[in-house]
């Protein structure tokens, strides 16, 4: 028999809360975050954001910006292999920090060794459903490396303890919530980022040291807050960069953004064979925005004042002061720019 487990809320459904501050500038809030920080490969990123692993977000070029503005992008799995290692070796090079992404396929484990030897700071196992028994197979195949592992998606606390059972340390949060996404629509199924994050974050209760990547969702620099404060220690999204100057092009030279599941992506990458359903959606000639430097120095900006507005002084308090009201269509309708001028 089915069961309603409960409301579930996504950005747009709640508003945060101001709080007594004794900030006096918005430039000392700290942002950074330590990802791995129990392991030998521990490294600091200065801001809690990180570009989509998508192949119209990050190759080369978005995750070198990216890691030299402070924040981090994550190589997608749709290249050669031998061409990610190149990226490694000179990320690496050039004082960045590089992970790349694999599959669940055997052979990908070998390949996530390879990628960790070649000078990968971490690998990140990127599938759609990350409560799957495919996964856990992968991570048990890397065994010692585990705790170098980034892994997604899951939208449950359940799903987080069996990961962090296996000894992953960062994972990923968000089914369905992406700008470009289909799941939902094509298979009803996924959860509300908001919702997700509450339930996702009560695995530190039992794993303190896990970090949490909100993939996903985010429209702007209030979501980013919103979804920090719901639980999540990093913020991740393509929509956010996709048009950069530095973003990879369509195999046609236009400036495109797609899901990684969308039939474009899916039978660029396996061929035009390719028929499964897919779960996204793909765009061409979308606008160039500017840089990646530019794009994260505005949402540092805004996250900056909106853990000030919660009198917060780095992340770690503001998932212990945030306070959260659940808010009508017409709160969150007032909450946005609706001017409109009386003729």
């Amino acid at each position: 028999m089915f069961k309603i487990a409960g409301k579930a809320l996504s950005p747009d459904d709640v508003v945060l809360l101001p709080q007594y501050s004794n900030i006096l500038t918005r430039k000392t809030v700290d942002l950074s975050q330590v990802l791995f920080p129990t392991t030998h490969r521990r490294f600091e990123l200065k801001y809690p954001i990180i570009s989509s692993n998508m192949d119209t977000v990050t190759e080369y070029e978005t995750a070198k910006a990216m890691s030299q503005a402070g924040a981090l992008g994550i190589l997608h799995r749709y290249k050669e292999p031998n061409q990610v290692m190149k990226w490694i070796s000179s990320l690496r090079e050039n004082s960045c920090t590089a992970i790349p992404s694999v599959g669940v396929k055997e052979n990908e484990s070998e390949l996530a060794r390879d990628y960790l030897n070649r000078g990968a700071h971490a690998v990140c196992i990127d599938v759609a459903h990350g409560d799957h028994q495919l996964v856990f197979d992968a991570i048990k195949r890397l065994g010692h490396v585990v705790d170098q592992l980034i892994v997604g998606n899951v939208v449950t606390v359940d799903a987080a303890t069996r990961l962090c059972d296996l000894g992953v340390t960062c994972i990923k949060v968000g089914i369905g919530n992406g700008s470009i996404c289909s799941t939902r629509v094509m298979t009803g199924h996924g959860l509300p980022q908001i919702t997700a994050l509450f339930d996702v974050s009560q695995v530190k209760k039992r794993y303190p040291n896990v970090k949490i990547i909100s993939d996903g969702g985010v429209k702007n620099g209030g979501d980013c807050v919103k979804v920090l404060a719901a639980g999540a220690d990093i913020v991740m999204s393509g929509s956010l960069f996709a048009g950069c100057k530095e973003t990879p092009l369509l195999e046609d030279g236009r400036r495109g953004y797609r899901g990684m599941a969308s039939r474009e992506a899916r039978q660029a990458f396996y061929g035009k064979d390719y028929q499964q359903v897919p779960e996204g959606e793909s765009f061409a000639d979308i606008p160039e925005k500017g840089s990646v430097v530019e794009v994260v120095e505005e949402l540092v900006m805004a996250i900056k004042s909106g853990l000030s507005y919660s009198g917060a002084s780095n992340l770690e308090e503001l998932h212990q002061k945030a306070t959260f009201y659940e808010v009508t269509y017409s709160g969150h309708i007032e909450g946005t720019p609706h001017f409109k001028l009386r003729v």
